[in-house]
């Protein structure tokens, strides 16, 4: 049976609202796009296309059986909030058409998913401020639109790839364990604040005289 928008969004709320900060409730629901705190956009047919709901102090992790049913969503912002557990690597396939994702100042843990190389029209990832771990896979150079990744303050480890889209404009890797050598065109096209510090093994912190760029490439 077909579930309406506003009963797929009240899922969302009930899965991570454990504090009641959201006040949705069903006699609510028709008017839900343009009066349900964090609702900011919908599509002509009703379904939520930008979710905003930073510093809610909310709980829980984002499951596949909460985020399937919010496919339509271009643009998802939980930032500053209480979320734990892992980034699913099902995220692509739950939300196909993201298109800005701010995660960051979670709990969240494990690592970032390769497969978010598959949210195809991304242009916006900030995962930043979490308990992320692992390696940054190469694999997000795939994503041609990209123009911000922002990874710092979290636990990563291994070393920086090579993300040669041009569109990047914002990348930040700092405050990790990264080590190794940093792709000498991010080097050129970024600032040593976007990599260091980082605490992996034989970390250097070289600029160059300027101090403004990494010189010698490790980390």
């Amino acid at each position: 049976m077909y579930a309406d928008p506003g009963e797929k969004t009240r899922g969302a709320e009930s899965s991570l609202d454990r504090s009641d900060r959201l006040p949705w409730r069903p006699d609510t629901a028709p008017a839900f796009c343009a009066s349900w705190p964090g609702v900011r956009q919908c599509a002509p047919a009703g379904r939520v296309t930008k979710l905003v709901l930073d510093a809610l102090n909310l709980t829980g992790s984002l499951t596949v059986a909460l985020l399937a049913p919010l496919a339509e969503l271009r643009v998802l912002s939980l930032k500053s909030n209480a979320l734990t557990g892992l980034i699913t690597e099902a995220l692509p396939r739950a939300l196909p058409n993201l298109k800005l994702l701010y995660l960051a100042d979670n709990r969240l843990q494990g690592c970032v998913p390769a497969t978010l190389a598959m949210l195809h029209q991304a242009t916006v990832i900030v995962l930043s401020g979490n308990r992320l771990t692992g390696q940054i896979s190469p694999s997000l150079a795939a994503l041609r639109r990209l123009t911000s990744l922002l990874l710092d303050r979290n636990l990563l480890t291994g070393v920086v790839p090579l993300l040669a889209q041009r569109t990047l404009r914002a990348l930040n890797v700092s405050a990790n364990r990264l080590s190794g050598e940093i792709p000498r065109s991010l080097a050129a096209r970024f600032n040593a604040s976007s990599f260091l510090p980082n605490l992996g093994p034989s970390t250097i912190s070289c600029r160059t005289g300027h101090g403004s760029r990494p010189s010698s490439l490790l980390l």
